[in-house]
């Protein structure tokens, strides 16, 4: 199959009455020397995905033995080596997870694979979901990290109950919420947008006023009001005589 991976096969179906030597492919089987270069291209591309593993030598072997040792895994690297069963209900409990993809299940040095990513052993797991949420990302990032890399089953489900119950990320998430944006609609009116702000709040920047022309210009209008409001004698406020007084008791 690696060999015809370079090749743009075209299938097509041919009846048996126009089969004249049926069994065309057996007479001209490969020699032993093709069998060769064939177990070369395999072991180039075996050595091509262990090296470009984001994973140091070290830990590759800790994976090894574990999986080995685990329960899961071990059985799925006798099914890999002695073929799988063929029906679902065949295949142990703990292993029927992954019967439905596993042709893209291999096994190489006792590791097991599913495509380019490493199935993790039950115990390592814990320690894998430290390191993706090392930099205390999101649910979604973890997820981009793991995926393509490592595996198992719910591992996604596992990665967003692991974030969700990060202590650190409990305690700033508060802290980092970002706050909605406000639209505002706009009318060629003066005094179109006024507001209260307390002693205890900030400044007031700005104002929306229309001039004259009917084009938005931001000035500060701010009118300082004590402790009883109503005793302001709003009349003498330059800003009343520019843009005269509110006419919506009600302003927004």
């Amino acid at each position: 199959m690696l060999r015809l991976q370079p090749y743009d096969l075209k299938v097509s179906y041919k009846p048996g009455k126009y089969l004249y030597i049926a069994d065309t492919l057996s007479r001209a089987a490969l020699s032993e020397q093709s069998l060769k270069e064939v177990d070369q291209e395999l072991d180039l591309h075996i050595n091509m995905l262990i090296s470009t593993l984001s994973v140091s030598p070290e830990k590759l072997k800790e994976i090894k033995e574990n999986s080995i040792k685990d329960e899961v895994l071990s059985k799925i690297i006798i099914y890999c080596q002695n073929g799988w069963p063929e029906h679902k209900r065949s295949v142990s409990p703990s292993v029927k997870p992954y019967f439905d993809f596993k042709h893209q299940i291999y096994v190489i040095d006792n590791i097991v694979f599913k495509d380019t990513s490493i199935i993790i052993p039950f115990n390592m797991r814990n320690y894998l979901l430290n390191l993706i949420h090392e930099g205390h990302q999101g649910i979604n990032s973890c997820i981009r990290l793991a995926k393509g890399t490592i595996y198992w089953h719910n591992i996604n489900k596992d990665i967003e109950k692991f974030v969700s119950q990060c202590h650190t990320c409990l305690t700033f998430r508060n802290n980092n919420s970002k706050e909605p944006l406000i639209s505002h609609d706009y009318k060629l009116l003066a005094w179109n947008k006024v507001g209260i702000i307390s002693r205890v709040g900030p400044e007031p920047r700005s104002y929306i006023i229309s001039s004259p022309e009917g084009e938005f210009r931001r000035n500060r209008e701010h009118i300082h009001l004590p402790k009883y409001p109503q005793s302001i004698q709003v009349p003498s406020k330059p800003s009343v005589n520019s843009h005269h007084l509110p006419l919506n008791s009600n302003p927004t």
